[in-house]
């Protein structure tokens, strides 16, 4: 995978994540205090700028109600 191949999916990770949490009616502060993180760090995952790890996918799901096929099941990654 290249850097860009890889920033890319960065970019659709951040944008179903942002979908996923406004389908629910749940604000950036919100899901960030729901995740137990900063607020400028979640909306950075929402942008795409910053790798997540593992464990943040998985607080992310938590917030969400969701699982990890909920999330990954949208993203088109190429």
């Amino acid at each position: 995978m290249t850097d860009k191949e890889f920033k890319k999916s960065l970019l659709a990770l951040g944008k179903e994540v942002k979908r996923l949490r406004s389908e629910k009616g749940i604000s950036t502060i919100e899901m960030s205090r729901r995740c137990l993180m900063d607020s400028g760090n979640y909306v950075r995952i929402e942008q795409g700028k910053i790798n997540v790890t593992f464990k943040t996918i998985t607080k992310i799901c938590k917030a969400l109600d969701i699982n990890y096929q909920e999330l990954f099941k949208e993203m088109e990654i190429k």
